[in-house]
């Protein structure tokens, strides 16, 4: 009995050390994209964040467009980077995910008629950059 125990305590440990090598932290997330075109957009603050946040709302910055604001540590200390994807196109939501420690993989889309843009965002110091398609 006692060594059945032994055997299925290391069997445990094994299939939780598994689990957790396999678990994916980098899960797509989604979130509803605010409209600040008439109005103050939201200031940077780091307090309220931590790193793997992501954050995104139309805005007026020279054109119309989407503001993307994500935190990373990836430096050893929590950082804000901006990018702007310019549009006129009205989308309402976002998904993203983490593809990387320093890039992010976005998509923006309309609930109403399913039209939708992916594009990633990187940032590393103080260098932040989008790649799109």
């Amino acid at each position: 009995m006692k060594k059945l125990l032994s055997n299925f305590s290391g069997i445990a440990f094994i299939v939780a050390l598994l689990w957790g090598c396999s678990y994916n932290t980098n899960q797509e997330k989604s979130l509803l994209i605010q409209d600040y075109r008439n109005q103050a957009a939201p200031e940077i603050n780091l307090e309220e964040h931590k790193s793997g946040d992501v954050d995104i709302y139309r805005t007026t910055f020279i054109d119309e467009g989407y503001n993307v604001i994500f935190y990373s540590d990836f430096t050893g200390e929590l950082l804000s980077h901006n990018a702007f994807y310019g549009t006129e196109e009205d989308y309402d939501q976002a998904k993203f995910q983490w593809k990387n420690d320093t890039t992010v993989i976005i998509a923006l889309f309309n609930s109403i008629n399913d039209m939708e843009i992916s594009f990633e965002v990187f940032g590393k110091g103080s260098t932040t950059g989008m790649k799109t398609e």
